[in-house]
């Protein structure tokens, strides 16, 4: 299924939204981890300028992706994004649009991503 998914500020961890179907677009479960195949970063431009002229967190950061069950073992780096700070994602100090798989986890109430660009083993 594909979906997108961003970190829910309030409810520290992450909101999962349909992302095809007769459910697009709403919010169909929250998680503490998840795994996702075939991935796009996304940053919608007015939701950062937004959030950087009211100094406050919303939500128009996202990962697009197709939910994934299976295991991997693949080499990953950290995903960093900062609305305050950055205009997209970061990894290894570089933009990301674009991973095979990424890892979204949540770490003493914040969350942490990570990416790889490789086929899974």
């Amino acid at each position: 299924m594909k979906v997108r998914v961003y970190w829910n500020t309030f409810k520290c961890r992450f909101s999962v939204l349909s992302w095809e179907g007769d459910n697009k677009g709403r919010v169909i479960n929250h998680a503490f981890a998840l795994l996702l195949k075939d991935c796009k970063f996304i940053v919608q431009p007015r939701g950062n300028a937004r959030a950087r002229e009211e100094g406050k967190k919303n939500a128009h950061a996202f990962v697009e992706g197709t939910i994934y069950h299976g295991r991997t073992r693949v080499q990953t780096g950290r995903v960093r994004y900062n609305p305050f700070r950055m205009i997209q994602f970061e990894m290894d100090k570089e933009p990301i649009k674009e991973a095979k798989f990424v890892f979204l986890t949540t770490r003493e109430e914040s969350a942490e991503i990570y990416a790889s660009k490789e086929e899974a083993d």
